[in-house]
């Protein structure tokens, strides 16, 4: 283990750690300041406000691509023993039980890909390895290929949005919610340096495919 950690560590500088935070100022901060311009403003469009939206941080891009890459290098994919890594939750109401919106990444197991089911009610677009939306949920899977690693096969990891049942989050489209979680896919790819930022596109074509 210790030898797989510094592999994944000695490639790149490792972040500090930031501690959860909520912010309502500035919206270029949210999420610590780690989504891109366009998926904040989405983010905004998908609210349907400006004004007294909080994010609270959980993981770092950084920190959840390490644990990622650990867990692919560790057979996590074969075995099952992956967890959902939240990166952030957005809200409006600090005292609601459940954030309105939720961005999240998982490793993908051998099981999940091979009982992949695309829902009726999803939009699908032609971003990554596969990709569904709705107004009120996204995910985009891509195909990550570690030149480091030594190996070939590569990890399939899943960048999902979420709002939940309930939520006055209500102002966006497919095209809105598939366009945040492909940004935050993107940037994974990025941060794990996966071959080719894996398949995904700098400028995604957001026209749905059926």
């Amino acid at each position: 283990m210790g030898a797989i950690l510094f592999l994944v560590l000695g490639c790149r500088q490792h972040h500090e750690d930031s501690a959860p935070g909520a912010s309502n100022g500035d919206l270029s901060e949210m999420c610590d300041g780690e989504l891109e311009a366009m998926a904040v403003q989405r983010i905004e469009k998908i609210a349907d406000r400006r004004d007294d939206i909080l994010s609270s941080t959980h993981e770092t891009l950084s920190d959840i691509a390490d644990s990622i890459t650990v867990e692919y290098l560790t057979g996590g994919a074969t075995t099952g023993r992956v967890r959902t890594h939240r990166m952030c939750e957005v809200s409006v109401d600090r005292a609601a039980p459940q954030p309105d919106l939720t961005l999240d990444f998982q490793l993908l197991t051998l099981r999940q890909l091979d009982n992949a089911q695309t829902p009726a009610d999803s939009d699908v677009f032609a971003l990554g390895r596969r990709a569904l939306a709705t107004s009120r949920r996204a995910s985009v899977h891509f195909d990550c290929v570690i030149p480091s690693s030594g190996r070939s096969s590569p990890a399939t990891v899943r960048a999902h949005l979420s709002v939940r049942a309930g939520s006055t989050f209500h102002g966006g489209t497919s095209q809105d919610t598939v366009a945040v979680a492909h940004s935050v896919a993107l940037s994974l790819a990025r941060a794990m340096r996966c071959e080719d930022d894996g398949g995904l596109e700098d400028e995604p074509d957001l026209r749905p495919v059926r």
